[in-house]
């Protein structure tokens, strides 16, 4: 296996950049259900969100028991544990409240994580959950309440209560008292860290500089890549959020909203956002919509001008961390050095496009990716497994592929299929049945 100079000073750069990070989190603090009749239910989405600058493992989401379950709340739709969640990202999941009987009911989902090195650290956070479970008034037998049911003498176990609060008091000092002490070895090892990171970073600035003098011998200004930025088109839901580049705060997207390189989108449950990408100069376009329950970012979007012996070329990466997407692409020319213009990468699996109509999805919990393409070709790539942190911070041209297939469709209902299964083989199987319709995107959006 070789890998570049450049990816792997990157990679050298980024575990520097791991071991001097400090990890943050964040949770939504309350969930109030209000009243809800009993036998029925309601759900509310949750988040958690990394709010700091490296990756931490949450590595539970449940109730104090350790179940999923505690009637009469639960908590579904939680990808498979332990999860990574880079700096900026969060993990969305639903808490359910279906009583079963009338009264006011409390309890509060726990979400635990780890992070930190060389001391790993482990951190809860609490939602609180409030609902109240209405009904019919109750008639006991005969018109009276049974005997036996007199208030009791509640003073013994009031006193007790008191005596616990002041032991846990006490235990919350000593926790104190013991952070305060890690803290101390913690700002040691980070000061030394910082010493390694500003050495590093020196290194990181001549090789930036003797790259650039190479480039101005060799290239005009004129032909140097150009940035470019992508545009909301459409929105269909609540629930889509993006995080733009330096930013650490979640936004609502609005159409004709720019995203630049380094943007990334969140969508919830029956959410969707279509994204346009496209260069005038050369008429290379793309619209892709991201499904629901999807989470992507925008590596890289950049503009080559024409220059000696190459025409002019726009380069496009796009990661997807989980969830769908669907896209149509414009003829394009060839990327720099021959690859393709745009590539879209999944933990699993890649692809390389050209032009063309087609899908990828990848599901978090069970490690498969699939590809359909319904009119034009594209290569499909199988890459090494590596693990997520690793994936999220290596450029989606530097990932190790395995195997290449070609797939393609002829626009008229009969494509391929390209899955990625759970144990890592590739299988590919012919359609015959796909229906036009559903590759067509709404009539409000531009025409390609």
């Amino acid at each position: 296996m070789r890998i570049s100079a450049k990816c792997g000073l990157l990679l050298a750069c980024v575990l520097a950049a791991v071991l001097a990070a400090t990890a943050q989190a964040q949770s939504s603090g309350s969930i109030d259900f209000q009243m809800t009749q009993v036998g029925q239910n309601r759900t509310a989405t949750a988040t958690f969100t990394n709010t700091g600058v490296t990756s931490v493992s949450v590595v539970g989401i449940g109730f104090e028991s350790g179940s999923a379950v505690s009637p009469p709340f639960a908590v579904t739709d939680v990808p498979t544990l332990p999860w990574t969640l880079a700096g900026g990202e969060r993990i969305v999941f639903t808490v359910r409240f279906a009583p079963t009987a009338p009264g006011t009911f409390t309890d509060a989902v726990v979400i635990t994580v780890r992070a930190g090195f060389p001391f790993v650290q482990t951190i809860q956070r609490t939602i609180a959950l409030t609902g109240q479970g209405v009904g019919a008034a109750m008639d006991w037998p005969g018109g009276d309440q049974p005997d036996g049911t007199e208030a009791q003498d509640l003073t013994g176990v009031g006193n007790r209560l008191d005596a616990i609060e002041g032991e846990l008091d006490e235990l919350r000092e000593a926790i104190e008292n013991l952070g305060w002490l890690f803290g101390q070895m913690a700002e040691d090892l980070t000061a030394k860290l910082d010493e390694l990171a500003t050495q590093l970073d020196t290194v990181m600035v001549t090789v930036e500089e003797e790259r650039d003098a190479a480039e101005e011998t060799t290239s005009d200004a004129s032909t140097r890549e150009v940035s470019l930025t992508a545009k909301v088109v459409s929105i269909e839901g609540d629930e889509v959020e993006v995080l733009l580049p330096g930013e650490t705060e979640w936004i609502e997207p609005e159409p004709g909203m720019e995203l630049a390189e380094g943007t990334k989108i969140s969508t919830g449950r029956d959410t969707s956002i279509t994204v346009r990408f496209d260069e005038p100069l050369i008429e290379d376009q793309a619209v892709m919509r991201f499904g629901s329950m999807s989470n992507a970012k925008i590596d890289k979007f950049l503009f080559r001008p024409e220059s000696e012996g190459r025409s002019g070329a726009v380069t496009t990466r796009v990661r997807m961390k989980y969830g769908s997407m669907r896209a149509r692409i414009t003829e394009t020319t060839a990327g720099p050095l021959g690859m393709p213009s745009l590539k879209v990468a999944t933990p699993a699996l890649g692809a390389g496009v050209t032009g063309t109509t087609f899908s990828m999805s990848y599901d978090a919990a069970s490690g498969g990716s699939v590809a359909e393409i319904f009119e034009g070709s594209m290569e499909v790539h199988r890459y090494a497994e590596v693990p997520l942190d690793l994936w999220e911070l290596t450029p989606p041209d530097c990932l190790v592929v395995v195997e290449t297939v070609t797939i393609s469709g002829d626009g008229l209902g009969n494509g391929q299929r390209a899955t990625v299964t759970a144990d890592g083989v590739l299988l590919i199987e012919d359609l015959t049945d796909m229906d036009p319709a559903e590759w067509l995107f709404p009539e409000d959006e531009p025409e390609l």
